[in-house]
């Protein structure tokens, strides 16, 4: 899904961003081809994913923890 909406971010004691709100405005099914292009737009947005190396380890940390 590609969520948009207007959110409020801060940055912790470490610099890391962590978002404080997020209100969604529209939600829309993606297909599976486009997930690369609109990830890509989410890494170059200084949303900190530059940082992940291995994608797929860190949405795994996100959805089941360490």
């Amino acid at each position: 899904m590609l969520l948009t909406g207007v959110g409020r971010w801060t940055r912790d004691e470490s610099g890391q961003w962590e978002v404080a709100d997020f209100k969604i405005s529209d939600c829309t099914p993606m297909q599976y081809g486009e997930f690369d292009a609109e990830f890509a737009k989410v890494r170059s947005g200084g949303s900190g994913w530059d940082a992940e190396d291995d994608l797929e380890a860190a949405l795994h940390r996100i959805r089941y923890g360490d």
